[in-house]
């Protein structure tokens, strides 16, 4: 029994492997759908406060930028949650379609998702694969 339990986990490398694909094909479809957005630098003008969400029960800051596009000024809300507001005043990217400059995102924020899953796959297969070293012995 325990020797299965052991081929068990060699499963982590495996997975690792999954989430660090996963993770790059994920950037590379975000870097696609911007490919023609522009970047600008805008300033944090204010900090939401809102709940967490999912199993958070916290309640994060997202922090709002204003960003100038073309004559115009605008209003982005961060979409990722911080544990303390951003300063008021600093700066801040924002990325921008210039076609419609109302579509916005913090640059900070836009890859927050694909780079917590190449983390994570990193981890997995890091960890994973000193653990079927050490456990194969």
């Amino acid at each position: 029994m325990v020797e299965c339990l052991k081929y068990l986990l060699l499963i982590f490398p495996f997975v690792g492997i999954a989430m660090l694909i996963g993770g790059l094909i994920y950037r590379r479809c975000l870097s696609a759908k911007i490919a023609d957005c522009r970047r600008t630098s805008g300033i944090v003008v204010d900090n939401v406060l809102k709940p967490g969400g999912g199993f958070d029960s916290n309640w994060v800051y997202h922090p709002v930028v204003e960003y100038l596009a073309g004559k115009e000024r605008f209003i982005v809300m961060g979409t990722v949650g911080y544990g303390r507001g951003k300063e008021m005043g600093s700066s801040s990217d924002v990325i921008y379609s210039p076609t419609n400059p109302q579509y916005a995102f913090i640059a900070e924020d836009y890859y927050f998702a694909p780079n917590m899953l190449l983390a994570l796959g990193g981890t997995f297969l890091i960890f994973g694969s000193v653990l079927a070293v050490v456990l194969m012995k």
